[in-house]
């Protein structure tokens, strides 16, 4: 009677070793596609790539070399209605005359 008993004990321990290879060859791969992407980011903060450039379809500002980061983006993401435009300070503290919103 003992005999099918380690028979089966032998079959079943080849089975759990092949389950632990599967898992480890698994826990494997995705240390590798780690390494791999951390890699990718050591690349893109390279001294190289310290500048920023719009992206020619979005003008949105990535660091040069980096191309990637923008192949997520949807058509249209950084397009808006009408014209905004930056100006100096003067002028700042008054307020616009137009709005008459405020009670003097």
């Amino acid at each position: 009677m003992s005999r099918p008993l380690l028979g089966n004990s032998k079959t079943k321990l080849l089975w759990e070793m092949k389950q632990v290879r599967r898992f480890g060859n698994q826990i494997r791969q995705e240390l590798m596609n780690g390494m791999k992407e951390k890699e990718r980011e050591k690349e893109c903060r390279s001294s190289e790539s310290g500048w920023w450039m719009p992206h020619p379809r979005t003008g949105i500002y990535y660091p040069k070399g980096c191309e990637r980061v923008m192949d997520g983006i949807p058509e249209g993401a950084a397009t808006f209605q009408q014209a905004y435009w930056f100006r100096n300070l003067e002028g700042v503290e008054h307020p616009n005359p137009r709005n008459s919103s405020s009670s003097d």
